[in-house]
């Protein structure tokens, strides 16, 4: 079988995965290939996933040359759009990558003028979904690809690109165990950030131990914060008090624990043993004292 390689423009869609390519291989298998595989330039312009299934199962394929109107991109898009059932994030990450560089959009769909919110508006998503899936992809290829397959969705794919890759697995865990909402999956990112530049790995490790009904909506420091989530509602600033003191106490200890690892660290201390307890009660009460100052914080609104 002679082996053709994919024309770029049919990389903008994702590839079929899963149970959705088992069932194009079932079809294909029990009523042969119905649908030819359209070439352009000599490459492979549509029907990827049908030629790997014809591999797969010795197949002979059969091939046709685009000679459509209109643009070979705006082909793929229409054959695509109405093939398949993808879902907006997908459509997304669609635009996200058809506008990544203007070049596509310039030489096949739109010349002169490839705007996102033109090709968004073809595609059938908003130009803001696809900002935010084009700065997943710049920031996070990783979580890009599992945007493109369809196994999460944009909201989800935008609070994992907000934390570390070790952290977007503990918050797709937590999401799990107490199915959360993927709007309740971005609060709760911004939620990470915030506890991570405040108080470190401690911080995060008791906001993630916290049920996400005592997670607060506005997740800040209160010297910074003036109104809470609802702009009609203040802090009660006794409240506050308490909770900038819980802070102030995280951030003691913090410094104590660094104090006391720098110190090992250097062989200032001869009992390490004793110094190895210490840290361990200092861990304790950083857990206990953060668990307070959630507490505090979700009830200043």
């Amino acid at each position: 079988m002679r082996s053709y390689d994919e024309h770029e423009l049919s990389r903008y869609f994702p590839l079929l995965y899963g149970q959705d390519y088992q069932d194009l291989k079932s079809d294909i298998r029990d009523h042969g290939l119905l649908e030819p595989i359209t070439l352009f330039e000599g490459k492979v312009l549509d029907g990827r996933n049908r030629l790997r299934v014809c591999k797969e199962l010795e197949i002979a394929p059969k091939f046709r040359d685009f000679e459509g109107k209109g643009s070979a991109l705006d082909f793929v898009i229409s054959i695509n759009l109405m093939r398949r059932a993808l879902t907006p994030g997908q459509k997304s990450a669609v635009v996200a990558r058809l506008t990544e560089n203007g070049k596509a959009g310039e030489k096949h769909l739109v010349p002169g003028q490839p705007g996102t919110t033109k090709v968004a508006a073809r595609i059938g998503v908003t130009s803001e979904a696809a900002a935010i899936a084009r700065q997943v992809h710049q920031e996070r290829p990783e979580i890009f690809n599992r945007l493109e397959k369809g196994e999460i969705d944009l909201l989800t794919a935008d609070a994992f690109r907000r934390v570390t890759a070790p952290q977007a697995k503990q918050l797709e865990k937590k999401m799990e165990s107490e199915e959360l909402s993927a709007s309740q999956a971005l609060r709760l990112a911004k939620a990470i950030n915030q506890a991570d530049e405040y108080g470190g790995a401690t911080s995060v490790k008791a906001l993630m131990s916290q049920p996400m009904t005592s997670i607060p909506e506005t997740f800040v420091h209160p010297k910074t914060q003036t109104k809470a989530a609802k702009p009609e509602t203040h802090f009660s600033w006794a409240k506050g008090a308490e909770a900038v003191a819980a802070y102030e106490a995280i951030q003691d200890l913090s410094h104590l624990a660094k104090a006391v690892r720098s110190a090992m660290d250097r062989g200032d201390l001869k009992d390490r043993g004793g110094a190895r307890e210490v840290l361990k009660q200092v861990d304790r009460n950083l857990l206990t004292v953060h668990g307070e100052y959630v507490k505090l914080l979700s009830k200043l609104t």
